[in-house]
């Protein structure tokens, strides 16, 4: 946002005072008056034509823009800014994104992105054609060229967008990329990701995949190998269906490939041979860091299939968050897993841990706010949780 111009020592104008001498009748003081707004007039117009004379924007230019650019750029006359981005040359777009992880795909230049990257998103699009740009996005050594590449490509409608997608999904370098809120995750990921928000944004100034396209690339993510470091993955996996021809898949994603996410899925089909694996994950939950996400899994998985073999497990769990940690801000997840899990066993019992859970928390850092979203989404109640839901909703 551009500053209001200050009047300072250089440009402010000073008026000596005013001589009315001894004027007293009505008509001179007429005159006074006209005289006094006449002058006001003519201050008026001095200070706005002052102001507008001091209102340097290449000071203004290098106020906001200065200390992301010099690094790149060695002049100290920051006039002409503008005109070097628009006349950069493709080597020297190259470059720059060489040297950033980072990657802006909305507010170019301004809203707080980088300036760099507005320009070279510009001079990349005015420089490269298609072949060019596809060259960039499977060749090139820097993680950031090949996603902006691929955004230009997808900005462009290109129609060979989607073999381009499906031939980089192995890309697993990572970018932090967004505008407002930012997102680490690998360069495939990231061509995905904006692939799934025009789809579903009803956006039509972008490439679109057709469903056909889009089945297909759901498909890949899960029965191709080792596409765990993509996050459309994990919102398959939610939503995935205990159909028996995913069941194989699934059991090897999570002991080969390791791809936690899968376990909850794998626990829709309730199997046997899968108690044990959920078992051991809810063991877990005295750890800290990637120990305690396992046991989130866990709690995940538990919501699934809530068999009553479980339940003492959820009230050791309970009363180690309740007792040891419920100040820690890393095991608000794992209170919030434990009462998610509760929730659909769908009985008395469950009912009472949860009124516990929430008796023994109630204003403790954290946890406070942690337990009417468990009736978000749920038009039916259960009986047993009516009672409950009444209170907490009033």
């Amino acid at each position: 946002m551009e500053q209001a111009p200050i009047l300072n020592e250089h440009n402010k104008q000073e008026y000596p005072p005013m001589h009315t001498g001894g004027l007293s009748t009505p008509i001179c003081f007429l005159h006074r008056v006209l005289f006094m707004v006449l002058a006001f007039v003519v201050i008026g117009c001095g200070s706005r034509e002052s102001e507008t004379d001091s209102y340097n924007f290449d000071e203004v230019l290098s106020e906001d823009c200065i200390d992301e650019t010099e690094q790149y750029l060695s002049q100290s006359d920051t006039s002409d800014v503008w005109e070097r981005y628009y006349t950069m040359s493709l080597d020297t777009v190259l470059n720059i994104l060489s040297h950033t992880r980072y990657l802006t795909v909305n507010d170019y230049g301004w809203m707080g992105s980088p300036i760099e990257q507005w320009g070279c998103h510009i001079r990349m699009d005015s420089l490269c054609n298609n072949e060019m740009l596809v060259s960039l996005t499977k060749t090139h050594p820097a993680p950031v060229v090949r996603a902006m590449a691929f955004d230009i490509l997808h900005n462009r409608r290109y129609n060979g967008c989607f073999q381009v997608l499906k031939d980089c999904l192995n890309d697993t370098a990572t970018i932090t990329w967004g505008d407002d809120v930012m997102l680490t995750e690998s360069v495939a990921s990231f061509r995905v990701s904006i692939m799934k928000i025009v789809n579903d944004g009803g956006c039509y100034t972008h490439f679109r995949m057709t469903p056909e396209q889009q089945q297909e690339l759901d498909s890949i993510l899960i029965f191709g190998e080792n596409m765990g470091h993509i996050e459309r993955q994990k919102w398959i996996l939610d939503t995935l269906s205990p159909e028996h021809k995913y069941y194989s898949r699934i059991r090897s994603m999570y002991l080969d490939e390791g791809i936690l996410e899968s376990l909850p899925a794998l626990a829709r089909f309730r199997n046997e041979q899968d108690f044990v694996l959920i078992k051991e994950a809810l063991s877990h939950y005295r750890d800290e860091g990637e120990g305690c996400d396992i046991a989130c899994i866990g709690l995940k998985a538990v919501a699934n299939w809530p068999d009553k073999r479980f339940w003492p497990m959820l009230k050791k769990i309970r009363t180690f968050v309740v007792y040891k940690h419920f100040t820690d801000a890393d095991y608000s997840d794992l209170m919030r897993g434990c009462v998610n899990a509760a929730y659909y066993y769908f009985s008395p019992q469950a009912a009472r841990y949860i009124r516990n859970f929430h008796r023994l928390t109630t204003g403790k850092m954290y946890v406070k706010e942690e337990y009417c979203y468990i009736f978000d989404g749920n038009k039916d109640v259960p009986e047993c949780y009516k009672k409950m839901y009444n209170k907490w909703n009033k």
